[in-house]
């Protein structure tokens, strides 16, 4: 599954994993990312929202992954203001009123309210009926060191 990652960062990161927790917890997390329909940008993306590192939190990353919303090639806030109002149904409006509309400042409002952030590639946020601290609150704490499994 590798293969289609995009960069050296899930290199790394299975890297890591490896000498934290060991090979077993590696596999594991590779096995519950195998799946062919996997988009590696958005997963990507929404680790790096999440900040989690651990393999279990990862793969319940993913597991959720429809939770998350990735806009690709956006640079700034009026990028993103301009996406959602030309992509997303629940923000359309006339064109006509696009010339007096503030995109740069509905943007910074929805990265606000919906826990989003730029990362490389673009621009992620949590798109759920919770928020984005309910969603952590349910994963495994990666504050008290992780140990070594699989030994």
């Amino acid at each position: 599954c590798l293969s289609q990652g995009e960069d050296d960062t899930w290199e790394e990161r299975i890297e890591g994993i490896i000498r934290s927790e060991g090979l077993y917890e590696a596999n594991k997390m590779l096995r519950s990312l195998d799946t062919g329909d996997m988009d590696w940008g958005k997963l990507t993306a929404a680790v790096e929202l999440a900040n989690v590192k651990s393999a279990a939190n990862i793969a319940a990353v993913a597991e959720h992954l429809g939770e998350f919303a990735f806009i690709p090639d956006v640079d700034n806030e009026e990028d993103v203001g301009h996406f959602l109002v030309d992509n997303v149904d629940e923000y359309t409006m006339d064109i006509k009123m696009e010339e007096y509309f503030d995109f740069s400042g509905f943007g910074e409002y929805f990265a606000e309210e919906h826990d989003g952030q730029f990362v490389n590639g673009g621009f992620v946020y949590f798109d759920s009926d919770r928020s984005l601290d309910e969603f952590l609150e349910e994963l495994e704490s990666e504050d008290e060191g992780m140990d070594m499994g699989g030994m």
